[in-house]
């Protein structure tokens, strides 16, 4: 079994025995939490940079440099993850990076957040697996030779991995790069999917589910059928929410279960503003609909008066997107927003008042003036 945590979120199914017993941490969605010896970290997307070798798998991958110093960095992943299905002592983590200066090596860290560990004021993630990575060169040092290369080895078991429950999701998934020599030499090394093996043991076996892929935003796309207009939640053309995350889809099997196969999505966005333009065909009076996470939010049309979607809205359609563990299944729904009178042209739909604490997810909207029955992401036009 390959879980994906950072490409996009981790979506487990109760499968026969022998389980999969593979996980990728991270791939397409780089996102660093912390970063400690003077790194630099950045996410590189090759689409803008025009150099499709700075990504060995996909698009993306994660650029570190450094002029003294060496690399320590923690990256969040995007998803959870089940102890059980990955042994220490039976699995090896990989990672494949390209330097042109630093040799390294390093220590790899598993950190994980799980609720019932935690009951102090500030509560914060344990350590739960480890290994030294072997890059390749003279006493496992890296290759800094500016070419792609793999990086290996064994895991064990952090200081917390005996208190942490192993068949329960954990709430979230962390990667820590811990450097162990090759100070004060300066730098650019690229990082791209990390990822555990199951090597030995009753757990050895399957391939992967397939990864997510990474979805590039249309910002003004929308579909128009006969009297609705359909546009994608990642379509926004301007909002503040940030990349990765503990929401994005982790697979393709996760990227199928979301209109478009994406969509606008993170955890404790501050001051949330999004705002989405679409062109009405006619004149008319259209009834509004939201596909998201059930969050509560504010929205209102161009320079309009805002409305309250709130804790008592009532969202349905209710479909299973991930497990998280302590605090259950995140679920994709759908809400009807109520009437709204609309002119041929160009409209805005602006939306904020998320609190700050809550996660913000939306997948899409569909204004219509017809009936309208929810079904997952299917369309109007797809009835």
């Amino acid at each position: 079994m390959k879980y994906l945590i950072g490409s996009g979120l981790l979506l487990c199914v109760a499968l026969p025995h022998p389980a999969r017993a593979d996980l990728v941490l991270l791939d397409e969605y780089w996102s660093p939490e912390i970063a400690g010896n003077d790194v630099v970290v950045a996410e590189v997307d090759t689409q803008e940079t025009g150099d499709p070798t700075e990504a060995k798998f996909g698009e993306c991958s994660a650029k570190l440099w450094n002029e003294s110093g060496s690399p320590n960095v923690r990256f969040r992943g995007a998803a959870p993850m089940t102890l059980s299905q990955i042994p220490p002592g039976d699995c090896e983590l990989s990672l494949w990076y390209r330097t042109n200066g630093w040799t390294g090596p390093w220590r790899v860290e598993v950190w994980v957040w799980h609720e019932a560990l935690h009951n102090a004021p500030a509560p914060a993630p344990v350590r739960v697996l480890q290994t030294t990575l072997d890059g390749g060169g003279p006493d496992g040092q890296l290759l800094a030779d500016d070419q792609w290369h793999e990086a290996r080895g064994r895991l064990t078991a952090g200081e917390s991995y005996e208190a942490t429950p192993k068949e329960e999701h954990m709430g979230a998934a962390y990667v820590w790069l811990v450097p162990v020599g090759g100070w004060n030499v300066a730098h650019r090394t690229y990082i791209d999917r990390i990822s555990i093996e199951v090597v030995d043991g009753d757990r050895k076996g399957e391939p992967a589910p397939a990864p997510a892929r990474r979805i590039r935003p249309k910002p003004g796309a929308q579909t128009d059928g006969p009297g609705w207009i359909w546009w994608e939640g990642e379509d926004a053309f301007e909002h503040n929410v940030p990349t990765g995350g503990a929401t994005v889809p982790m697979t393709e099997a996760q990227q199928a279960l979301l209109s478009g196969n994406a969509w606008l999505s993170h955890h404790g966005v501050e001051d949330l503003q999004v705002q989405w333009e679409i062109t009405v065909p006619e004149d008319g009076r259209y009834t509004l609909w939201c596909r998201g996470q059930g969050a509560p939010f504010r929205w209102c049309w161009d320079d309009g008066t805002w409305s309250e979607c709130g804790f008592e809205a009532v969202w349905t359609d209710h479909v299973p997107y991930q497990d998280h563990g302590a605090y259950g299944w995140l679920r994709l729904c759908w809400v009807c927003l109520g009437e709204v009178q609309m002119s041929r042209g160009r409209h805005v739909l602006a939306v904020g008042g998320v609190p700050d604490d809550q996660a913000v997810g939306f997948d899409c909207w569909l204004v219509t003036r017809g009936g309208f029955m929810p079904d997952g992401a299917r369309r109007p036009a797809d009835e």
